[in-house]
Order: C-alpha cells, then structure tokens, then sequence
C-alpha cells in the first residue's frame, strides 16, 4: 500500500486512478511475469498522478478564462448600452 497526502477534491479522482492502475498491473503481471513490475508501475503511477493533477490545474485554469472573457464581454455591452443615447 502506498499512502500519498493530497488535498480532499482530489482524493476520489486519485483513487479511481488507483483501482485502474492496479487492474491493469494485475493483467500486465500475468501477462509478462515480470517480478519487480510492482516497484516499476509504482513509479509510472506517481508520474501519471502529478500529469493528472497538472491537466486539472490547466482545465481550472481554462475554466477561470472563459469566465473572465465573458465578464469582460457583459462589462462592455454595459459600457455600451449605457453611452448610446435613448
């Protein structure tokens, strides 16, 4: 068992990746009959675990983006709206 500190939203995601990951090395274990596999895939894990934190960070990101964009765009309209005459 490896046990990692991270923070509570992502917990379940990590877990789930986790419950894959060792799906696939039980398959991969029969397949090959590798015995220093688990050492091996454990390290590949922690790898694909910070790549997985950092597409979530740059999904938030993105997210933030597109809400900023659209503020802008209604604080123009308004700006709009509001300097043509009636």
């Amino acid at each position: 068992m490896l046990r990692l500190n991270v923070p509570a939203e992502q917990e379940e995601i990590l877990r789930q990746a986790a419950r894959n990951l060792d799906l696939r090395r039980l398959e991969m274990k029969e397949r090959t009959g590798l015995l220093e596999l688990d050492r091996v895939l454990s390290i590949v894990a922690l790898n694909l675990s910070g790549l997985t934190q950092e597409k979530n960070k740059n999904a938030q990101i993105e997210n933030v983006c597109i809400y900023t964009n659209s503020a802008i765009r209604s604080f123009f309209r308004e700006c709009v709206r509001w300097s043509v005459p009636s």
